[in-house]
């Protein structure tokens, strides 16, 4: 099966549909896929926040939250 795409760690649809779904060989397969991906999302979602974070602290802070000057809806 792998002597044909010698080199690479990837396999046809042709070969995973021939795999029996209760065989070793498909167990491992799926489990590792879902490693890779788990890790994969893991890797984006920790280089996401650190990218978020180094563009916060770029901006400069305003004043959000802060009280107005004069009071709402008092008229002077």
């Amino acid at each position: 099966m792998k002597e044909k795409v010698i080199g690479k760690n990837t396999f046809s649809l042709c070969e995973i549909r021939k795999w029996r779904t209760h065989s070793i060989l498909w167990a491992h397969r799926i489990k590792r896929k879902a490693a890779l991906s788990w890790q994969t999302f893991r890797r984006q979602e920790t280089l996401g926040l650190v990218g978020a974070s180094e563009h916060n602290e770029s901006k400069p802070k305003t004043g959000q939250g802060s009280l107005p000057a004069k009071p709402i809806g008092i008229n002077s």
